[in-house]
């Protein structure tokens, strides 16, 4: 990483995202999964719909004060504010864009669902979402021709606009290189996380 840091690595499985109490579940199993000599957590994720909330720290633990992972991308700059997506955006991340399709997502959630109402679902989601914007981190290589092509399909699905915004890995590099300043929640051994040291600074 930039910053020359070779810490040990505890990975949560992204697909919990698709509940916060799952993903909770899961945060406090790998805390408890701590070894006794762990004094410092370095958490690079978001609150995430609130998986964070309430968990207590079992050491020093130190969280980007935002309230999830594209926000989290989306932080370029020192300004602590906790929410930067857009209302009627949706943003896609990954390097491979075709694990992010949001018509796949779509088509798995309403595949038990008679015609017309999926008809009336798609309608809603159109209403939704004006503009899918692909967050170039400096990771993905998303300026290929390619890959936009993959998140055109998903566009011209919603009929919404495609375009590219910056992001990148700013508040994970302060996190690592330990530059916790307003932009962080730093707590210590007992204390709990709350949604309100978290969610603020929208301004």
């Amino acid at each position: 990483m930039k910053v020359g840091s070779a810490f040990p690595v505890m990975y949560l499985n992204r697909i919990y995202h698709r509940d916060p109490q799952e993903m909770k579940q899961n945060i406090l199993a790998a805390l408890r999964e701590l070894p006794e000599t762990a004094d410092t957590v370095l958490v690079a994720m978001g609150f995430c719909g609130g998986s964070w909330e309430g968990v207590q720290a079992p050491c020093t633990l130190v969280i980007p004060r935002i309230d999830d992972c594209v926000s989290l991308l989306l932080q370029t700059g020192d300004k602590p504010i906790s929410n930067l997506k857009e209302e009627g955006h949706l943003y896609v991340r990954e390097k491979d864009p075709r694990r992010e399709s949001f018509h796949a997502i779509f088509e798995s959630l309403t595949r038990n669902i008679d015609a017309e109402t999926k008809a009336r679902y798609h309608n809603d989601w159109k209403q939704l979402y004006q503009s899918i914007d692909i967050m170039d981190t400096g990771l993905n290589d998303c300026r290929r021709p390619e890959y936009e092509a993959e998140v055109r399909k998903d566009a011209d699905w919603l009929e919404a606009d495609l375009t590219y915004v910056l992001g990148g890995t700013h508040l994970l590099e302060k996190l690592f290189a330990g530059k916790w300043d307003e932009q962080f929640l730093v707590l210590h051994k007992g204390e709990q996380i709350e949604e309100a040291q978290i969610l603020q600074g929208n301004f």
